[in-house]
Formats: C-alpha cells, structure tokens, sequence
C-alpha cells in the first residue's frame, strides 16, 4: 500500500504526481483504556511524516451506545446541544491527536483524518427499514453511496454526526474540522449502509480483524528541523479530543448587577470531578453589532446579541469551561430594496464574536445572533470533558527495521 504526504485533498488517495513516502513497519499494540491501539507503519520523506493508527472499538460499546439511542431518538435530532450529547456517548466520535518525536526531535503535527469501519454484523440490512427512508426522504435506496457518510461527517452505522475533530482541515471536505455541523439534517444521511473503500483498503492491508470495530487514524506532521529519514527512536503522546457536556440550564434577561441587592448564582457540577463550582452572574446588556463592510452585498445578517458578565469559583481554564446560548443565530437572508445600506456588506456568509471581559476576574459569553432584540435568553453551563488521560509510549527501531519496507 502506497501512502502519500498531501497537504490538501483527501490523504486517503494515491497522488501520481509524487512519489510515495517509505514504509517503515512499526507493528505495536497497546492499550489506551479500553480500546486497543496498533500503530502498524510510519511513512517517511523530506516533505513529512504519515502514521497510521488503528484503534479497536468494543463492541460492548456500540452495542450500549446503540440501545441508548435507538433510530427514531437518532433521527430526532434537533440543535446543537442534541448533536453534542449523542457526539458524547458515540463510541465511533473518539478522535485524537498524537505529538510525535522522532530521535528526539518534535514534529509539527499538519493535519488529521479519521474513518470507521464496522464487522457484517453490526451493519443494518439494506431491508424495509431502509427502504423506509427513501420513500420519507426522497432517497434512492438502490443510489446510495457508501462515500456519502464520510463527506457529511455521519457516522456509517449510528447514522448521526460523528466527531469534529481539532483545529485541522479535513481531509476530504478540505474545510475546517473544527466547524460544526449546525443544520444538518441526519434524515438525508442514511446513504452508508456499507463501509468506505477507504476504510476497506485499510483494514486488508494491516489485516485488521474483520469481525471487530475500528477506528482508523492518519496524522500528518511536518519536520521542524532537517528531515530524519530512517530514525531509531520515536515517542508518541496521544491526546484524546475533549467532549463538550451540558450540566446545567438557565435563563436571563438584560440586567446590571448594580440593580440588584443580591447577585445571582448558579451552582453546577463537573461532570467527570464532582467538583462544585459557583457562577456569579454580574450583568447582562443588549448590544448591537455594525457588520457593514462585512458579508454579501446581496444579504443581511443578525446583528442583535446579549452579552453576559459573570465569575466562576474555583477558577477553571477558559478552555474547560464556557457558557453557550442554547438558540441558534438567525440564518442570513436576501436584502430587499428597502433595507438600509448599513445592513449590507461584502463577502462572509457567517460571523464568530468573541471578546475580552472589561474585568480580568470576569468571563464573558455571547448570545446567539438575531435580526431584532431577543429579550429572554436560556443558556447552558459545558465542560470539555476529556475521556481518556494523555498516554505516552516510547519504543526502537530494530538495526534491520530501520530501512525502508513495503507493507503488503
């Protein structure tokens, strides 16, 4: 199997235009939880570095995860919140990064890819039930394609969204892997009855056992220094992506903190710790923000947000712990002729806000975006919860493994 270093486009594919990265067999098993972890080959060339990791799921765990949301529960996924908690309790959604050194030296970790692959048995049948959702949707069932899973970031078996990865590009979609999948309708993603090609070519030639579940990784790294070609040292420390868990809901109106005798708390648990921790809410205003110069000429968009003022105790790291609307932001729409100039722009088709709170012991969280002021806003308290503590492995290269190889 041949495997290329490609900065963009899908990494999975050959790229006649290059010459193929060095094989160097690598063959190491171990465990990372529950799940077992085989590193079969590392590729290397001046341009970087590809590993592959092979992850085996318990089936124990697809089996709970499907029990605890059946089909219709899959299907009736709804906003954000419904996406990460599913995104949470899906075996198949538990991407990782690896930092990667090799004799010493730290590579730069470009970017990363993941696929799934499921045994016969845990496949649906391509019966009534899928025929069930062709007529629904206006699907041919006899069209689908087992790719469209993977460019709509659905899970092949689960039919739901699976893992957004870190702050990379995607491999097949060439966008941001960090964006969510806000709109999505899993009705229309039911086409992966059957595992991708890649996924398949993967599986023969590590010869992976077929009658289990697997998460199959690719890693892409660029060296920082001058290329080591055939090392005898490497060390791996995987970092399993975080998980974003809702633990508490509440509900605010524009107000200062000034107008009021007794600030308001809110109390919420960690839900991987225990740990209590305590939410002072100090303030919160309307604001408007000026997106002119900004978007399509021929679109408007939601300008109208709440911004609230508050303090948690113990301290957290921002990263651990933010606060989110559980709205969506109004949807940009066509300018009409009477719509004011100021409302027009030119050029992006979504908005991110962020900004620093005027106090250093004091957060900030923005509301979703609407067209006209939203009086009552319901937000929710998330954690990033990671499943699995960092692992670090460390192992050599044989005297007689260190050249170049060729896997079947």
């Amino acid at each position: 199997m041949n495997v290329y270093y490609r900065k963009s486009g899908n990494t999975w594919k050959e790229d006649r235009r290059k010459s193929p990265l060095s094989c160097i067999p690598v063959n190491r098993t171990f465990l990372w939880g529950s799940h077992e972890i085989r590193i079969p080959a590392l590729y290397i060339g001046r341009e970087g570095v590809v590993i592959d990791i092979c992850s085996r799921l318990p089936i124990e765990e697809i089996l709970r995860f499907q029990r605890k949301w059946p089909r219709e529960r899959r299907l009736s996924l709804k906003n954000q919140e419904d996406f990460e908690q599913i995104d949470a309790d899906n075996p198949g959604s538990r991407d990782f990064l690896a930092d990667l050194c090799l004799d010493g030296q730290p590579l730069a970790c470009r970017m990363s890819a993941s696929l799934r692959w499921y045994p016969e048995a845990l496949r649906p049948d391509r019966d009534a039930e899928q025929a069930q959702d062709a007529r629904h949707d206006g699907i041919d069932a006899d069209t689908e394609t087992p790719t469209a899973a993977r460019l709509n970031d659905v899970d092949a078996v689960t039919q739901t969204p699976t893992a957004v990865r870190h702050d990379d590009v995607d491999a097949v979609t060439e966008t941001p892997i960090n964006a969510r999948l806000n709109g999505t309708d899993t009705k229309t993603c039911t086409a992966a009855w059957h595992n991708d090609a890649d996924a398949e070519a993967l599986i023969n030639a590590y010869e992976c056992d077929r009658n289990a579940c697997w998460h199959l990784g690719r890693i892409l790294y660029d060296w920082k220094e001058g290329p080591i070609l055939s090392p005898s040292r490497v060390s791996l420390t995987f970092h399993a992506r975080p998980i974003s868990v809702t633990t508490e809901h509440f509900t605010t109106m524009p107000f200062s903190a000034e107008s009021s005798m007794d600030p308001r708390e809110i109390r919420t648990i960690h839900p991987a710790t225990g740990q209590e921790y305590t939410l002072t809410l100090h303030g919160c205003e309307e604001t408007m923000h000026d997106f002119s110069g900004i978007g399509a000429k021929e679109m408007l968009y939601p300008e109208h947000c709440q911004i609230l003022s508050y303090s948690i105790s113990p301290e957290i790291e921002p990263g651990l712990f933010e606060i989110r609307d559980c709205g969506e932001s109004d949807p940009p729409r066509p300018k009409e002729e009477t719509d004011s100039p100021r409302q027009s722009g030119s050029g992006c088709t979504a908005f991110f806000l962020a900004g620093r709170s005027p106090s250093p012991d004091r957060r900030v969280a923005f509301s979703s975006l609407h067209f006209e002021p939203v009086r009552e806003v319901r937000w929710r308290t998330v954690f990033q919860v990671k499943p699995l503590e960092d692992l670090e492995i460390h192992f050599r290269f044989a005297s007689d493994q260190s050249a170049p190889a060729t896997l079947p």
